[in-house]
């Protein structure tokens, strides 16, 4: 009986295994690490304030380019309100943090945000291009030592 049981399992756990959504995720989670292994490769020191101003123009930016797709996937407008309310204090949060947190932190807390953004149901459509993005406001040192997109 307990290896029958065992047969199941296993049966189970391969054909859940092979759906591709998991397969997805497990490659998403592989970039994510091996992006967090490239940033620890970045000297650790605090952005210019010419750099500073670039990546507070560049996240506004990128504010106004995912609240269009925000307001594109949502049909409810409280919905959007509050998805672009939250997304304008994470950015929010970025730029207030641009001076005093050194490039591998802030970095590594933009990734988070980013990535916290393209994983909402909501913001399918920029699942693909969350790389996109992150290479798009990060400063030029910072982009060299992540991996190409592929």
């Amino acid at each position: 009986m307990y290896e029958r049981i065992f047969n199941w399992l296993d049966c189970i756990w391969e054909e859940l295994s092979s759906n591709p959504i998991v397969k997805i995720i497990e490659s998403q989670q592989q970039e994510i690490n091996e992006i967090f292994e490239y940033l620890d490769k970045i000297e650790d020191n605090y952005f210019t304030k010419e750099e500073g101003l670039k990546l507070k123009q560049q996240l506004n930016e990128i504010e106004e380019k995912i609240k269009e797709q925000l307001k594109q996937n949502s049909n409810d407008k409280k919905i959007f309100e509050q998805e672009a309310s939250k997304l304008h204090t994470d950015i929010d949060t970025l730029k207030q943090t641009i001076c005093s947190f050194k490039k591998k932190g802030w970095a590594k807390n933009c990734i988070s945000k980013i990535l916290k953004w393209t994983k909402s149901p909501e913001n399918k459509a920029m699942l693909e291009d969350g790389y996109t993005i992150l290479r798009e406001i990060l400063p030029e040192e910072i982009k060299k030592a992540l991996p190409e997109v592929s």
